[in-house]
Formats: C-alpha cells, structure tokens, sequence
C-alpha cells in the first residue's frame, strides 16, 4: 500500500465507488451528512450525495454536494462524453437538485457538467422505498441504471406500459430502467418473486444485453431454481427490456451478490458472500465467507471460490487486471484463514488472485474501529485503488475527522 486519505468532516461520510477518468484522473460518489471539514458548503444535517474530484495522489481536486432538505444518498456514476457525470443514488427531498418524489425513497439520477454544474434531474418511484445502485452508460449512448421496487407499495406498478402484476409480485424487487441521453424513459421493468429481491450491480454484456446481479428470498414467479433462503440471483435482459434468462446459486442459507464484472474470457465474475457450506458454496471456513462464482453466457456455473476466515468476512467488488488475474475487496472479521490480521471490528481487505485461483497476496488495513472497503479501481497506471468508510480513530497515521470518514486507499 502507498498512500492512505481520510475525507470528511465531523459527521458521517461514505465513499461507494470509484472510476478513472479520461485525463486520468479519478472520481468518487458517496453521501456526507457533514457540514465542516472537507464539507464546509454545506449547512444541513440531513444527508447528500458528493462528488469528488481528485488525483492518484489523494488530493481533491473539486467537490460538489448535490440534494434537497431531505436525505439525499449517492451510489453510482458514469462519466459522460462530454467530461461531465451521470450520478445516481435515491432520495426523499421534493426540493433543491430533487423533482418532487412519491414516496419514502425513490430512485434519483441526474447529469452534471465537466464543473460539477446541474444539467437535469429526474426521479423515480412510487409510495414506498425505491432504492437504485448501479448507473452505466450504454452502448447506444444513453444509460441503465438499476436497484430495487417496493413492488406491493406501487401496487404493481413500475413496467413499461403500466402492467399491473401486484398478484405475481411482492415485497422489493429488481427494477431496471432504460433511458436515453436526456434522461427520458425507454423502458423500466421489475424482475422477482413474492418475497425480498433486490439487485446491486449490473452490467451490459459486449453482446448488448443487460447482466443484473443481487439477492433474492423468493422461490416463485420468475425466480424458478431457488437454491436455499437467500441466493446469489442473476437476471440477463435484452436491450429492449425483456427478460431472457435468470439462475439462482447458493446453499440452503443467505448468499448474495455485491458486484460482477464480464472477463477477458467472455464469462460473468461475481463477488459476494455466503452464509451457506452446502449445495453450490461446500466450502465454508467460517461464519461468513468472500465468494466468487463465475458463470458463462447462459448461466452455468463453472467456478465457486471461497475466501476467508474463522468470522465474517464478505466481498464487495472485484475487478480484472490485463492478463487474466483479478483483485477482489472486501470487508472481514477474521485473523486466520486467508486473512492473517484483524486489526479492529472489521477491515478492509484488498486480494490478488492469479489464474487458476492462486491467491497470490491478501492485504488488510484496519484500525480500532470498523473499516469497510465498498469498490475497487484498477487504474490504467498500475494502482489498485479502493474507496470505502472508517470508523477507526486512526488509520495508518491518519486522524479521523469525525464519526465516518471516506477511507480512500491507493496500492502499488
């Protein structure tokens, strides 16, 4: 590791991912409930989205707070053709960079220019929670973004064209939206069951398809293989919304997925964790386990790889080097295992595995408090950098400046 940043001021801070821009620059999006510190603009004490503008050396180049005089939570971004961002999260405000909303959340994506300036905004939800997570932008130039529908609260609603499916569906489901350039609605499609699915991490496959990843309790409806109470769910959705395949993986206990990625091999990488030590997930260490499924174009399972400790230990994103290797981060408890250090409650953990799951190198960074890793960056330099929160009162010679500081960490 070469280089350790706490950002925040003396409330709560969370960093959610991080991408590399065209000048090679980075940008992170998270939510602040600051007012001082590294958030000074700022005179509310209910949460907004930030973005953070900064070099590979940690330092802040621009920052920029976007919300209304509710909560307001940043998840996701894209930086667009034009310099600027596509930044989503969800929201309960009716004002400021908010349309008015419906209900307790709804889904929020608005579009920035190359100075962080306001462009549009657009909301999406209905009476209940409609949280959304993941933003790309797609191959026809506009731009996908997904999370969850409290589909009983909508009444059946949130498809194109208004179908009501109530009696089918219950409870969170995944919700997917298509939107053009401008922000208008192309489609928006919920896929489930009768209990909990809620999706976290999506991509578009180099066919144009959309891969969708996440949990799903249910056992009916369109989730047809449910492996136990909780499974790793995937969806795969045409360009135009429809739904062309779906496969549960798991063991009889919770298992879930936090992120995915499509490799040089053409197969899907999924990152999450399980509870279970049966069925697909045999190789438990402990109470929680990092587990990496890869599965092919139609949903086959090929690999499940298990990482961990004695305790808790969960991934949260995962990320593919040039020549096949991949780096998974994440989040542990656990002092054996493939983890050698607890410093605190949680740390974060950066691994390296080479091909043929050779587990090359596992790094831990902790304090004496909760340190969680959220995303990784493999940038183009060589730097592995991972963003996240720290509780901890120091972390590798830093302070915290508050409750929850942005942990943002640069390795090699």
């Amino acid at each position: 590791m070469s280089h350790v940043s706490l950002i925040g001021g003396s409330e709560d801070e969370h960093a959610r991912q991080v991408i590399e821009l065209r000048d090679g620059g980075i940008a992170i999006v998270g939510s602040t409930q600051s007012h001082d510190g590294d958030f000074r603009d700022r005179t509310s004490d209910d949460w907004d989205l930030f973005l953070l503008k900064m070099d590979q050396q940690g330092n802040v180049n621009w920052q920029k707070n976007y919300g209304g005089s509710g909560d307001d939570f940043g998840y996701s971004l894209v930086e667009t053709e034009e310099g600027g961002f596509v930044l989503l999260g969800y929201s309960n405000s009716q004002d400021g960079d908010v349309p008015p909303t419906n209900g307790f959340h709804d889904n929020w994506i608005i579009k920035v220019d190359a100075g962080g300036n306001l462009l549009w905004k657009k909301t999406f939800g209905f009476s209940g929670h409609d949280h959304a997570y993941k933003v790309i932008s797609t191959q026809d130039g506009g731009y996908f973004f997904n999370g969850f529908l409290d589909v009983t609260a909508s009444n059946g609603a949130g498809n194109s064209g208004g179908t009501l499916r109530a009696n089918r569906h219950g409870v969170g489901e995944f919700w997917c939206h298509k939107l053009d350039a401008q922000g208008n609605v192309e489609w928006q499609r919920y896929f489930g069951g009768t209990n909990n699915d809620r999706s976290y991490d999506a991509l578009q496959t180099k066919e144009g398809n959309f891969l969708v990843v996440g949990t799903s309790e249910s056992s009916d409806v369109e989730v047809t293989q449910p492996k136990g109470s909780y499974d790793i769910w995937v969806v795969m959705i045409s360009p135009s919304g429809d739904l062309l395949w779906e496969n549960s993986y798991g063991g009889s206990l919770v298992d879930g997925a936090s992120g995915v990625i499509q490799d040089s091999q053409g197969n899907f990488r999924i990152i999450g964790n399980t509870f279970s030590n049966d069925k697909q997930a045999r190789e438990n260490k402990g109470l929680s386990d990092a587990w990496q499924i890869v599965i092919d174009q139609s949903g086959k399972l090929m690999a499940s790889h298990h990482y961990g400790g004695s305790e808790f230990d969960t991934g949260t994103a995962i990320g593919e080097q040039e020549y096949g290797g991949v780096f998974i981060t994440g989040h542990s408890r656990s002092a054996d295992g493939d983890f050698t250090a607890d410093a605190g409650e949680n740390d974060l953990f950066l691994m390296h595995i080479l091909p043929g799951d050779i587990r090359a190198k596992a790094l831990s960074l902790g304090g004496d408090n909760d340190d969680f890793a959220y995303d990784l960056l493999i940038h183009s330099s060589g730097s592995v950098f991972v963003v996240g929160q720290t509780y901890s009162s120091v972390i590798h010679d830093q302070q915290n400046r508050g409750k929850g500081d942005i942990l943002f960490t640069r390795w090699r």
